[in-house]
């Protein structure tokens, strides 16, 4: 809500449901010199954010160059090494270029080269230039923050993107797992709420919506809330039957609560979605070849 996510749709078409007016991608030039003014603000029934605003500055038009499209492409098919090579290439010849920083910093991040990644991501900003991607690199670097261990950090990185695009469910989300990583159940639950309710309905985004299912049934049971969490991981499931990691937790806790030709058929689910998962991994082939996600995550582990 990486992860979405979040959506970087691969070929001539860019962040579709991302796109900003101008106005939003020029105030994250400033915002990128201290992400620590950003105070939140939790509200008790839907986790609503509230950060302080940043200073309106103006954004040179970025270069064209149309490696950087091909390493979308390569990003999108899973060679992030290409794609990091190509624009190490390009930073050598055109040093300052935003756009090439950002995407060598989410090549780095694909690679779960997350302390790597974020000066890239930090000289994105801090180079004054206007890219489509811009708005979202505090998203990116919330996530590497999230998976560094960093919780503190990560928070304000989710809060700065926020504060630039409110209904991001995959910053909502990222904020939920910091809150729940950190025992602080009453502050993750609304925000999973959250994170659900931005993303029902919506069709592109089913595995994100079965993603925050999933995590929130995780909470659950962290409270011993046995029904509540088969709910949620049913739930989770039922929108996402791949996901085998959740079917391997739901026969767990139909265990637990002694239903065991339950428990029986969700390992036999397992089984058949991880051996899925294996396949896809030893072939490289995507779920969808029309629409290459790019997304920040909450499915990685961390290093």
């Amino acid at each position: 809500m990486l992860i979405r996510l979040i959506q970087i749709h691969i070929g001539l078409r860019h962040l579709r449901s991302w796109m900003q007016p101008l106005v939003m991608l020029m105030a994250t030039g400033l915002m990128a010199a201290s992400t620590g003014c950003y105070e939140e603000q939790v509200t008790s029934q839907a986790g609503a954010i509230e950060v302080a605003k940043a200073p309106t500055v103006v954004l040179a038009q970025s270069p064209r160059d149309v490696r950087v499209e091909v390493a979308l492409q390569m990003i999108g098919g899973g060679r992030f090494d290409q794609a990091q090579l190509a624009m190490e290439t390009v930073l050598a010849e055109r040093p300052e270029y935003a756009r090439a920083e950002f995407l060598l910093g989410l090549s780095k991040h694909k690679q779960k080269l997350y302390q790597q990644a974020l000066p890239h991501y930090q000289a994105s900003l801090d180079i004054l230039q206007e890219f489509p991607e811009r708005v979202h690199v505090h998203h990116f670097r919330g996530w590497a923050h999230y998976y560094l261990g960093q919780m503190t950090q990560s928070r304000k990185e989710f809060n700065a993107h926020l504060a630039l695009v409110p209904e991001e469910a995959d910053s909502m989300f990222g904020l939920a797992l910091t809150y729940m990583d950190e025992g602080d159940h009453d502050r993750a639950e609304p925000m999973f709420l959250e994170a659900i309710r931005l993303q029902e309905g919506m069709p592109g985004r089913v595995r994100e919506l079965a993603k925050a299912h999933a995590r929130l049934g995780d909470l659950r049971l962290q409270q011993s809330r046995n029904e509540q969490a088969i709910l949620e991981y049913e739930r989770a499931v039922e929108l996402y039957p791949a996901h085998h990691e959740v079917w391997s937790k739901l026969a767990r806790v139909y265990d637990r609560v002694g239903r065991v030709q339950d428990a029986e058929e969700a390992r036999k689910r397992h089984a058949v979605s991880a051996a899925r998962a294996g396949r896809v991994r030893e072939t490289g082939e995507t779920e969808s070849t029309q629409d290459v996600q790019i997304e920040g995550g909450g499915d990685e582990e961390r290093q």
